[in-house]
């Protein structure tokens, strides 16, 4: 437990040591006593534990010069019987149809039994995939 090694940060690396909690859920990460020495020709990065944006300001209505934010674009509304769950009908007269799986977000072929059922009933995958699958 808690091996030391060198992150290649600066030109003058300090060893590090990474100490893990008994249920090996955490790591935390020691710098080994070592003074810091001051030097015109070298530059030491310093990142705090707790910084997960490296310095990057994580306020929302920030980003960097010329990009714009990324919005998602909203899509179109789904056809109501793509919300509907698979249902194979009541008769027994079997051919196979696809149905969209909304968790998947794909189609899926079914033995349909030829009466009842629902209308998250497809005769060709294409039907199924233009009416629901988003892409």
């Amino acid at each position: 437990r808690g091996d030391t090694f060198t992150l290649p940060i600066s030109a003058d690396p300090l060893p590090i040591q990474v100490v893990e909690d008994d249920d090996g859920e955490d790591l935390d990460i020691k710098t080994l006593s070592s003074p810091v020495r001051e030097s015109s020709a070298s530059s030491e990065a310093v990142i705090p534990a707790s910084s997960s944006s490296l310095g990057l300001d994580s306020s929302p209505n920030s980003h960097p010069p010329g990009i714009s934010p990324h919005l998602p674009k909203e899509l179109p509304p789904m056809d109501p019987r793509c919300e509907l769950t698979i249902d194979q009908g009541t008769c027994r007269n079997y051919v196979i149809r696809w149905y969209y799986d909304k968790q998947a977000n794909a189609c899926a072929q079914f033995w349909y039994g030829g009466c009842h059922g629902n209308t998250n009933n497809f005769e060709t995958e294409f039907s199924c995939w233009s009416s629901c699958v988003y892409t």
